[in-house]
């Protein structure tokens, strides 16, 4: 951003940037120039290690202060147009990418690699070694458990202690487990309270008249 408005460059681009920080919002200092030029990703990696992010700029009252504390210059800030995502569809901001890249989006490039330390963006046609992710395997187990007295099940003590009693019996059988927990329905809860079926107490009722 300058004092024209927004415009795009490489993220590799060294320049000055502003931060955000959120322990001062609604103060002179709740934004912080930084006069050392750095790319766009090293900027946003200093942002979130000293105070908040790089600066995001939401209305015209923000652009001039921004552009009072950076004299009127070119700086980077938060806003950035990124299209890649990892292939298991999990979030991450983490950026490796080698200097000018990658390349301006063409619609064409749009895998990525790891070379010579960094990223680089290529053709995914482009037939390239690889590496796989090994997720360990998961196992769902539904069980009934009789208490002797009320229990407050959703106590998260109590459920943390009684996966850790699953887990060592598990382990004691002789089945590898590493970790147990329990899974939380629609209405947050794990465990709910079996109801007994009307015509089985019928059969046990009549039984017991006899």
């Amino acid at each position: 951003m300058n004092n024209k408005g927004f415009s795009t460059k490489f993220c590799s681009t060294p320049r000055v940037f502003v931060c955000y920080d959120e322990a001062n919002e609604g103060q002179e200092n709740q934004y912080v120039y930084v006069r050392e030029a750095k790319s766009w990703y090293d900027a946003q990696s200093h942002c979130r290690q000293h105070y908040t992010d790089l600066a995001s700029v939401r209305n015209s009252a923000e652009q001039t202060k921004l552009m009072e504390l950076s004299g009127g210059s070119a700086i980077s800030i938060g806003l950035y147009r990124d299209f890649w995502e990892w292939s298991d569809q999990n979030p991450s901001t983490f950026r490796a990418w080698q200097p000018d890249r990658p390349s301006i989006p063409t619609g064409k490039e749009n895998c990525a690699y790891y070379q010579d330390g960094g990223w680089a963006d290529s053709l995914c046609s482009e037939k390239k070694a690889f590496i796989c992710n090994s997720v360990p395997s998961t196992q769902m187990v539904k069980i009934a458990i009789k208490m002797d007295a009320p229990v407050n099940m959703e106590d998260p003590a109590i459920q943390a202690a009684l996966a850790e009693q699953i887990r060592q019996k598990l382990q004691e059988s002789g089945q590898p487990v590493g970790h147990v927990s329990w899974k939380h329905q629609s209405d947050g809860k794990a465990f709910h309270q079996q109801k007994k079926n009307k015509q089985t107490r019928k059969k046990r009722e009549k039984r017991n008249e006899l």
